[in-house]
């Protein structure tokens, strides 16, 4: 089933967490490495309308898959959520996520993304509702509904495991690389788009596969290295916010 101008029904909206979604006033941010704990969803979602990589990058899996990860940052350096459209890709020995599309809900995220890794973010609404067993999140931005998501929440215990998380970014034209090192419990998660906008790349199929939750998670990300001249900018909906950074 396709997710596209799909609207969940019998869902309850919270109040949104930001009233203003234009595009926020330059605002401080703490420098890197930004510390944090709280809970993150990972999906891979199949497309027929896969995004470019710019060079040098290439993708490390299928063209035709997209990763998407929703985070909830509780705590740390900043609190706030993000939602990413992204590519996993490598350059060399270098592995990460290429982002597509990036929305949080906190200025100092944005402005600290876009300055420190080269991160296009922008300003969005979260609104969650949910239970022990199940989330479900609405992201909106200026321009209207982003997406909808509905979450599992895994329980049980399992040891919390290591793993070091790449990205890739754009900083005056330079290509960054940066990890986040990160620790929590890996479990098996459902994750399932039921509204997704025009702006994204259009979805083949609603439901990751496969779909994990990190429930509770610690991370460090580090500052980012300059990886040389980028070459050829991306072809994304958030190229132009790149410029920006």
């Amino acid at each position: 089933m396709n997710p596209r101008h799909l609207t969940s029904t019998g869902v309850r909206r919270r109040p949104f967490s930001v009233t203003d979604l234009s595009e926020p006033a330059h605002t401080d941010y703490p420098p890197a490495p930004w510390y944090s704990r709280g809970q993150l969803w990972f999906g891979l979602l199949a497309t027929d309308q896969p995004p470019r990589v710019p060079p040098p990058l290439v993708p490390l899996i299928s063209t035709r898959h997209l990763a998407l990860m929703l985070i909830r940052y509780r705590e740390g350096t900043l609190r706030y959520d993000e939602f990413m459209v992204a590519s996993v890709v490598r350059r060399a020995h270098r592995v990460g996520l290429w982002t597509h599309h990036i929305w949080v809900d906190d200025p100092a995220s944005l402005w600290g993304g876009r300055r420190i890794w080269g991160i296009p973010k922008r300003i969005a609404a979260f609104s969650w509702f949910g239970d022990r067993s199940k989330e479900h999140v609405r992201i909106r931005a200026e321009t209207g509904p982003i997406a909808a998501l509905n979450l599992s929440r895994p329980t049980g215990l399992r040891p919390a495991l290591p793993a070091i998380a790449g990205g890739f970014g754009e900083l005056d034209g330079d290509l960054t690389y940066f990890v986040g090192h990160l620790r929590g419990p890996v479990h098996r998660a459902a994750m399932s788009v039921t509204e997704w906008a025009d702006v994204l790349p259009r979805l083949s199929r609603s439901t990751a596969r496969p779909g994990i939750a990190v429930l509770p998670f610690r991370m460090t990300v580090c500052p980012p290295k300059r990886l040389g001249s980028l070459g050829v900018a991306a072809e994304s909906g958030a190229a132009g916010v790149r410029d920006l950074a």
